[in-house]
């Protein structure tokens, strides 16, 4: 097995990419943590997979340097940096057995011949794959090719591992898998994984930190819990995970919906913002009309349909002012009377309302 070693911290500072009259990063600055799990997440045109090919060193910046452990990278070939990459295409020689496939840069980098049996060996088992060595890529399924690519990325011990959408070709369920053992992988080696994804759902589940990135700035970094609970803009929370939005303004502890002028309490998020979001986990759904408690808002609704999702539903529904919402709540054992068409009653903790800023959404 590879042995665990520390990873390397990375500085991002000032990085600035543009391809003509297109800014594609806008003078970036981010501080990765020596062997932290951190997330680059936006959506396409975001410039996640620039920034990560610039600290890999595929793409040359326009401005702004790349440090690693303090050494500065900026100039450095990609071949030269010691860095691990996984790309979304896993490259794999089709040729060449799994073996080989891992064993190829050792070779070429003129590795000792009486450690590399070794060091592929260590790789292999890591991400249980050597058991399989003497097989070609053609004859594995693209699960277990991928877990080929990530062990020729870690036959090296490099301290720093980047991957590119390593999981974008893969079916729901394969992803989810390969999510856990990439980071079981992270946590074994004890090195600094820096991942690029589109998929939120997959950024919540690994990193130990995300940053958010929308049309070439950062616009959120901090842990899943943060970003997902405490989003600081109405594009944060809208990109991560579902959100019900109410379009208002904020005059002290209450919130004024443009749509109908209801009001609603509020306790947490921005003082001057314009946007009030509640997670629909957040919202209990009540059959009839309720009368809120002290630190409760509540809302009239009538429900427009059910989902069921296993042990959760989701709980759309119509306000009268025409605002579509949804609440996730528990299937219940008995009937509760909340099926389509049924007037229900909506209701939050007013801390669990955050008052957000910016923009119209995505």
């Amino acid at each position: 097995m590879t042995e665990p070693r520390s990873g390397a911290a990375i500085k991002v500072d000032g990085v600035r990419k543009e391809y003509g009259s297109l800014t594609v990063l806008n003078d970036v600055d981010l501080d990765i943590r020596a062997g932290e799990f951190l997330t680059l997440l936006g959506a396409s045109g975001s410039g996640k997979s620039t920034l990560l090919n610039i600290i890999a060193g595929f793409i040359k910046a326009d401005g702004g340097s790349v440090q690693v452990d303090g050494q500065d990278l900026t100039t450095v070939p990609a071949h030269k940096r010691g860095l691990g990459m996984v790309f979304q295409h896993y490259a794999l020689f089709p040729h060449m057995s799994v073996y080989d496939n891992v064993a190829y840069g050792l070779r070429r980098h003129g590795f000792p011949k009486s450690e590399i049996p070794d060091l592929v060996a260590g790789a292999l088992d890591m991400v249980e794959m050597g058991h399989l060595g003497k097989r070609r890529p053609a004859q594995l399924s693209g699960g277990q090719q991928q877990r080929v690519a990530l062990a020729r990325a870690v036959v090296f011990r490099p301290r720093v591992l980047l991957m590119d959408e390593p999981l974008g070709a893969l079916d729901k369920m394969l992803r989810e898998q390969l999510q856990l053992e990439i980071r079981r992988l992270h946590q074994e080696m004890g090195i600094t994984f820096v991942f690029v994804t589109h998929d939120q759902e997959e950024a919540l589940t690994m990193s130990d930190r995300i940053a958010l990135l929308e049309r070439g700035d950062i616009v959120q970094l901090g842990t899943p819990e943060e970003l997902y609970g405490a989003p600081n803009s109405r594009f944060s929370a809208e990109f991560i995970g579902v959100s019900n939005i109410f379009n208002g303004s904020r005059n002290g502890d209450v919130f004024t919906d443009q749509g109908n002028s209801a009001t609603h309490k509020v306790s947490v998020g921005d003082p001057q913002g314009t946007a009030l979001m509640v997670r629909p986990e957040r919202l209990r759904v009540t059959a009839g009309q309720v009368t809120p408690q002290a630190h409760e808002n509540a809302l009239p609704a009538v429900v427009r349909d059910c989902v069921y999702l296993g042990s959760d539903r989701n709980i759309h529904v119509t306000t009268a002012s025409g605002e579509s919402l949804v609440a996730r709540t528990e299937v219940p054992r008995v009937s509760d009377g909340i099926e389509p068409g049924a007037a229900v009653t909506l209701t939050w903790n007013i801390d669990d309302g955050r008052v957000l800023a910016g923009g119209t959404g995505l």
